[in-house]
């Protein structure tokens, strides 16, 4: 869905924000590039866990990488930001890779991260040419959870304490089956 949207409309820069985040301070567009570069978030030797690397596994195969288990970065945070143009480079590369279009190329893909596709096609495919500057900062403060149960209090107030001056944004994973009105006191304070 990304990357279809991203071909349909005329914008340079995407900037795409998470179901289940929230901004807690001024977000300015514009501290997202750099001297004509746009900001991807990239953290080197993280997110190498079970889970995304079938993504990984899929990123290369797409790409028509030699076989890799992991790419050697993290891309998945609340708030990344791509350039229009290199998404539809990244279109033709796949149609190019696999003879058919990008569309269906995807759609008969299993295992996919959007977000690592589109890091790992700027990592090892446009490398300097793509116009981005990496960025290890993540300006989201994240809890992810699989299921429940939902944090106490304590935990809640811990979690809120720890969200670092740099961060702009805030995401509670729906699956911990909380309802907002549980931590809007702690958002609150915050805000």
């Amino acid at each position: 869905m990304k990357i279809a949207f991203s071909t349909q409309i005329d914008k340079d820069v995407l900037v795409f924000v998470d179901s289940d985040t929230f901004f807690i301070r001024p977000c300015n567009l514009q501290s997202f590039v750099h001297e004509d570069k746009v900001r991807l978030f990239r953290i080197p030797n993280e997110g190498k866990v079970q889970k995304s690397l079938k993504w990984h596994r899929s990123a290369g195969h797409l790409l028509g990488l030699p076989p890799m288990d992991y790419s050697g970065a993290r891309y998945i945070s609340n708030v990344i930001t791509w350039r229009r143009e290199n998404v539809i480079k990244l279109c033709k590369h796949l149609e190019k890779i696999s003879g058919q279009g990008w569309l269906e190329t995807l759609c008969n893909t299993w295992n996919l991260s959007e977000y690592i596709l589109y890091g790992v096609f700027i990592d090892k495919i446009l490398q300097e040419q793509s116009g981005h500057y990496y960025d290890e900062q993540n300006i989201c403060h994240e809890y992810w959870a699989s299921s429940g149960p939902p944090m106490s209090d304590e935990e809640l107030q811990s979690f809120f304490s720890a969200i670092r001056p740099e961060q702009v944004a805030v995401m509670i994973s729906s699956k911990v089956g909380m309802s907002v009105a549980e931590y809007e006191k702690f958002f609150n304070q915050i805000t």
